[in-house]
């Protein structure tokens, strides 16, 4: 029995309603950017008078939960319609985030969660999740800096705190709250309060996926004294071409410290303007530090997806996604 098939016996068992099943018009195919209809194979499906697409997998290598919510919001937004995906089989863990981001989803014989149907379809009985709490910004830079520079393992606070520009008492609120987020398991070492992350790697980017946020506080357009002087960070599409293969993208945008912006502003290196203007530059005012992360002059590959995973281009959703999946976690 085939995925389809499967589908819709499925639904017939677990709520007695029927699905009729079709393959997408080939307009709605063809209009797929081709990294989605490289991936995906297109079908719809009518339940109880309401109409949505069902979209499965046709790559066999390991489903990325990360790329997996980029490419279903893409696929909403090309379909414009409702999408439910479709999968041979998940780990708990990927059935939970589907749920908590909202992402319609079916394992034919397994489970269905299916929101614009307004019923949850699943089997087992499940308590809604609660929104998630959202880290602070010295927070998700420690989760980052853990991810992408070095490991701090049993690191003490005191030990962190050089390291990440930040006084202790400050990274000792870090440390509570990474371990009220179930992120870090608590715990004192003698009189120090060491930080141990309770995953690593890709694991522990995807528990931390819900809590973080754009780094962006801010955006301005300014002039500068000075053309490319030490405290920016190249940030946006500019810094995205140079992870990827993404082309056309000239005009620069950098990231700054909110303290070195203030600085600039206050020494009249920089000035900002109500609007752009010709020899303007794009400047993006972080909570953190981009100097913590930055890679050759350019933002650190976490921040930036977090930074862009709002923006609307396909291209850019695209190159996203193979910036992430080049990742070495």
């Amino acid at each position: 029995m085939n995925l389809t098939d499967g589908f819709s016996s499925y639904l017939r068992a677990v709520i007695g309603e029927s699905a009729e099943t079709a393959q997408a018009p080939s307009s709605k195919r063809s209009a797929l950017p081709h990294f989605l209809a490289d991936t995906y194979e297109l079908h719809t499906a009518t339940v109880a008078g309401h109409t949505f697409y069902l979209a499965f997998r046709k790559v066999r290598s390991p489903m990325h939960l990360t790329a997996t919510l980029s490419q279903h919001a893409a696929l909403t937004r090309s379909l414009a319609g409702d999408v439910a995906l479709v999968f041979g089989s998940l780990s708990p863990y990927q059935r939970r985030r589907l749920i908590e981001q909202r992402v319609p989803f079916a394992v034919p014989g397994s489970q269905m969660y299916l929101p614009f149907l307004a019923t949850d379809l699943r089997e087992r009985t499940h308590q809604e999740p609660t929104t998630p709490r959202r880290l602070s910004m010295p927070a998700q830079a420690l989760v980052l800096v853990h991810l992408q520079r070095e490991r701090v393992g049993d690191c003490t606070l005191r030990c962190l705190a050089g390291r990440l520009r930040l006084s202790p008492m400050t990274l000792s609120r870090v440390s509570s709250e990474l371990a009220a987020a179930g992120l870090c398991a608590s715990g004192r070492q003698g009189r120090e309060k060491p930080v141990r992350f309770v995953a690593e790697g890709q694991a522990l980017w995807e528990a931390a996926l819900p809590l973080v946020r754009s780094p962006v506080a801010r955006t301005v357009a300014a002039v500068r004294s000075e053309a490319d002087p030490a405290g920016y960070c190249r940030a946006g599409a500019s810094a995205l071409s140079r992870y990827t293969g993404l082309g056309g993208q000239d005009e620069a945008a950098f990231a700054v410290s909110r303290a070195f912006w203030r600085e600039e502003l206050r020494s009249g290196r920089a000035r900002e303007l109500p609007e752009p203007d010709t020899g303007a530059v794009e400047v993006q005012v972080w909570g953190y530090d981009p100097g913590l992360l930055a890679e050759d002059g350019a933002v650190d590959r976490l921040s930036l997806y977090l930074s862009m995973r709002g923006d609307p281009d396909e291209r850019v959703q695209a190159a996203l996604n193979d910036m992430l999946e080049a990742v070495k976690w």
